[in-house]
């Protein structure tokens, strides 16, 4: 019996210390999948753009649990063409900070450069010292 108890007791401290693993490479994977979708909607605007597709230029606009392509001089929500991708229920854009201000990247013709050089601060909604930053340069090249 006292063996059994002893089993029992080890199989609960491993299922307890395991658990806490996986939590912590699930948040890791969210801040990930984050990253990636902000960084993928920086290079498909930058593309876009340097394509000149639909003679127009792209940016992106950065809101706090989505992240938006959008066509033309400004980002205006209700745009039909805009391409919205939501971030997992556990992120959180916590920080835009860009030359000028404000929460859109737009990106020049011909050279794809940008003058909102900065970064973004993503964040999980449950711990906000976990994080993960997208940094975007004056080429408009979006760094990991």
């Amino acid at each position: 019996m006292l063996e059994l108890l002893v089993v029992v007791a080890i199989l609960a401290l491993l299922a307890g210390i395991s658990a806490g693993a996986m939590r912590q490479f699930s948040n890791l994977r969210v801040l990930d999948a984050a990253k990636a979708d902000v960084t993928v909607l920086l290079v498909e605007a930058r593309e876009k753009t340097l394509s000149s597709q639909n003679r127009m230029a792209y940016g992106v606009h950065f809101a706090s649990t989505s992240v938006t392509l959008f066509s033309g001089g400004a980002y205006m929500v209700s745009d039909p063409s805009n391409k919205v991708v939501t971030l997992h229920s556990r992120a959180l854009i916590a920080t835009t900070t860009l030359a000028g201000g404000g929460s859109n990247v737009f990106f020049k013709r011909l050279t794809g450069e940008t003058d909102e050089v900065g970064e973004v601060i993503i964040v999980l909604k449950s711990n906000e010292a976990a994080s993960t930053t997208v940094t975007i340069n004056k080429t408009g090249v979006a760094g990991l």
